[in-house]
């Protein structure tokens, strides 16, 4: 089994948790083992770090990519 974290904004509801992390276990092949730390700088959110890597799916990165968008 894999240790995580998962940093969530605000509180999550239980089956979100299950679903992030069943989500997470097909894409990865493994059991992933979630730390689930609430972050008061997401917007909105959550931010997992696996393996030494980060899937970043926060608001915050979302806002940034439309920014983004309107520059090009």
């Amino acid at each position: 089994m894999t240790k995580a974290v998962l940093k969530i904004a605000g509180s999550f509801r239980s089956e979100d948790i299950v679903r992030i992390t069943r989500g997470f276990e097909r894409l990865l092949k493994k059991e992933i083992e979630f730390d689930v730390v609430e972050d008061g700088s997401l917007i909105g959110g959550f931010t997992a770090f696996i393996d030494g890597r980060v899937y970043d799916s926060s608001i915050l990165l979302q806002l940034e990519r439309i920014r983004q968008g309107f520059r090009e």
